[in-house]
Parts: structure tokens; sequence; C-alpha cells
């Protein structure tokens, strides 16, 4: 690394930027502000005096993201931002009873949220099972849906679907708290690094077809029209730690399901220890992985045009359905699933099978000798899951009933299908 700062000439380089050199103190305050805020002008979503909510959870990222926003919102601030800022944090205590300092913990967010003079709000994560509909959170005892939400974590099998399904209901509860606070926009602390580790685990867990969704700058409002913005997307963690450490930014680490845990316990956990290490050798590694899902966005309005009639979402991640092909198509998605089947014995024995006539049954799910609603119910609401949720939704034990917890988190979130509009406009509709 240059000891001399290569915009400035003058000042001693404390930090080497990619491929853009190195940066002394000031010269890099600078470039950190305005690489934020060239993030917004870019990609001009928040307009003059909207309501924007900082997704707050104490750690570096969203602790640097509240910084350089009250900076930039700064009357001393060159072309200061003007719209209105408000801070809402998840409470995920629900999901680690066994932590010990998690209150000593949220004291701490807490005042950090206090000292930013901006109005904040707390929101506990087993709310989402407290949604009367698409606006009203309500403020009923939380003593069952505690029970059900950490049941049902507990039932999950695997710590990458753990990790899967609290990522969709933080951001769901978000929206959910957003849309009745009167928010426009949600902005995360996601950096380059973070989006390139969700790139190559979301395409391991079958979402390649939501990547752009999940990894642009706005995900396009999917969740209930609230907009999920990423204005440090183009910022890497090395520059949020030494943005932190030279501002002296109060940051709080809060333990998760991927905490103390080996690199091969998760899919995400294992992605992010591989683009760590690389990262090490080839520094160019998180911007040549984050950079792609931007070429992803013709993929994204070519599969919005081939199900535009349909305009089907998935329940759970609100994204477009990936399940359904046109006539005729070749899916690889239907042959995995038959060949999934097929190994299950769903469609009977060597010397007794049941075949399907086509592909396209291969995904319903068997209906039981005795008919009961249980696999109605299953049924329904694997058809409305997306590739990446429909195997979040198998890895739910399922010994024990919970698809009244899933049902109440698809029922609120969700559109309504163009065959239950029918159902429900039918007795006024007039036959042609």
């Amino acid at each position: 690394m240059s000891t001399q700062c290569v915009k400035c000439e003058e000042g001693k380089a404390i930090i080497l930027v990619g491929t853009n050199g190195s940066f002394c103190k000031e010269c890099f305050l600078k470039y950190f502000t305005h690489k934020f805020r060239a993030a917004l002008g870019k990609h001009p979503v928040v307009r003059y005096d909207d309501k924007v909510a900082v997704a707050f959870s104490g750690g570096l990222n969203s602790s640097a993201m509240l910084h350089v926003l009250l900076e930039s919102l700064s009357p001393l601030s060159f072309k200061r931002l003007k719209f209105h800022p408000g801070i809402i944090f998840v409470d995920e205590t629900v999901l680690l009873p066994e932590e010990k300092n998690y209150e000593i913990y949220l004291n701490e967010i807490e005042s950090i949220m206090k000292a930013s003079g901006l109005p904040y709000h707390i929101v506990k994560l087993e709310k989402i099972l407290s949604i009367s509909d698409d606006t009203v959170i309500e403020n009923n005892d939380d003593t069952a849906q505690t029970c059900n939400l950490r049941e049902l974590f507990d039932s999950i099998k695997s710590i990458t679907s753990k990790q899967e399904l609290l990522y969709r209901l933080r951001c769901k509860l978000l929206t959910y708290k957003a849309k009745e606070l009167g928010y426009q926009h949600i902005f995360l602390g996601e950096t380059s690094s973070r989006l390139a580790i969700n790139i190559l685990s979301n395409i391991a867990q079958g979402q390649g077809a939501h990547l752009s969704l999940d990894t642009g700058f706005t995900d396009n409002g999917r969740y209930l029209g609230i907009n999920l913005l990423r204005p440090l997307r183009d910022i890497g963690a090395k520059e949020i730690a030494v943005y932190t450490n030279i501002n002296k930014i109060q940051s709080v680490f809060l333990p998760n399901f991927s905490t103390k845990v080996p690199a091969t316990s998760s899919i995400q956990r294992l992605t992010e220890d591989f683009i760590v290490s690389l990262t090490s050798d080839f520094p160019a590694t998180e911007t040549t992985v984050y950079r792609t899902s931007n070429k992803l966005e013709m993929m994204k309005n070519s599969k919005k045009e081939e199900n535009k009639d349909t305009n089907e979402n998935c329940f759970l991640c609100c994204g477009p359905l990936d399940t359904q092909i046109k006539e005729g198509n070749a899916s690889a998605l239907q042959a995995i699933e038959f060949t999934e089947n097929l190994s299950n014995g769903i469609f009977g024995t060597a010397e007794n099978p049941h075949l399907p006539h086509d592909l396209k049954s291969t995904s319903k799910l068997p209906q039981s000798d005795s008919g009961d609603d249980y696999c109605e119910t299953q049924e329904k609401t694997m058809v409305n899951l997306c590739h990446s949720c429909k195997i979040l939704h198998k890895d739910v034990n399922t010994e024990v009933n919970f698809d009244p917890i899933f049902e109440h988190l698809f029922k609120n979130s969700s559109k309504v299908t163009n065959e239950e509009m029918r159902k429900q406009l039918e007795d006024v509709l007039l036959d042609c």
C-alpha cells in the first residue's frame, strides 16, 4: 500500500480501497460519504419529504449507516438530504432465550437510538403472529405467539433454514411496522461484502430467480409496497470497519444462530467463510461477485414478462413464483420434483407403479386415504411457494402441524391470487 494519499497527494494513507488506491483519513471520510449519497442519487427512489425508516440492529453496518445518514441530514452538510428518517429495531430475544446478556445488549441499543435524536420504534419478532391486516399490529398478549414462534424455529432441522426464515420474517415485520407508521422506504445495512455472500448462498438454496430483488439497490416494494433499499451496497466491510473506528461509533453485537458454530453448520456460514478467505488473497472477489446481481436485471424483466398473465408471488418471500412453467417448455425444476417424489415412493413401487401422465402433477402432495384437511392445506401451501421456500417448508418437522402458523404468515402479506379473487366475486360476475 502506498504511504501517500492518491486524492490529496499530501496526507498519510490509512486504508487501501480496492482498485481506487490509498486514502488518508480526511479523503476517506469524504469518499465514504460520497459513496453513500451517490447510491441514493443514482437510484432516485427516495423523494423529497418522504419518510424513511432505518433498519437498525446495533451492528457495525447499521451503526455506520445511521451515522453517515445523520451527517448527511445536518444543516451544515453540503446539499443535505431532505427526507424524514426514523429508526426501527426488531427484538429477536424470543429465539435465544438462554442468552443471559441480551437485556444488557438491548439497553445499549436503545441508548444509541435515543442519542441519535430520531424517532425510534422497537418491535418484537413474535409480533409477526399478531397482525390482523396489512397495516395493524395488535397489542395483545405475546405469550402464545412467543411459544408458537419458538416452537416453530425449534422444529426446523437445519441452521440454514432457520437463518433464511428469520431473514424473511424480519423483512416482513419491518415492512408491517413501517407501513403502520407511515414510512415509504426502509434502509438496510447490507454492504457489498454481505451481498456477495448472499448471492452465492441464495443460488445454493435455489433462489436464483430472485437474486435481483435480494441483492439489488431496491426490491421494488415486494413486501406490502414498502421499498427495501441498500444504500451501502457499494461499500465493503473493511471500509465500514475503518469508518466506525475513525468516528468512534458505538455498536453492539447481538448473538444469532450462526454465532460460535463451525463453518459447515449452514450454507450461509460456509459461504461467508469461503468469501472471506478468498478475499484475503484476491481483494476484488467481493466486488466481482456482488456486481453480478446488476446483470440479472434483464433476467428479472424477462421472468416478469413471462408471468404477466398470472402475476403470482410466493407467499413467504413475496418474489415471483418460479414454479409456473409455460405449456410445452422443459423445466429442470419439474424434473427435480419428479425425481424426489419417485425416490420417496410417492408414485408407488417398481412392481405397482402409478406414474402421472405429465410432470405438472408431480409437485402436488399425495392425498391421504383418510382424506383429512391436513394434506389439502399442505398442498395449497406448497403450490403458493417458490422453489426455495418449498425446500424451507419441507425442513420443518412434520410430526407437529405448523401449517396454521405458516398460513397466518402468508395470508397477511401476500396478494390475492386470480383464482381466489374470482371465487370472491363469482356471485356478482355476469355469465357471457
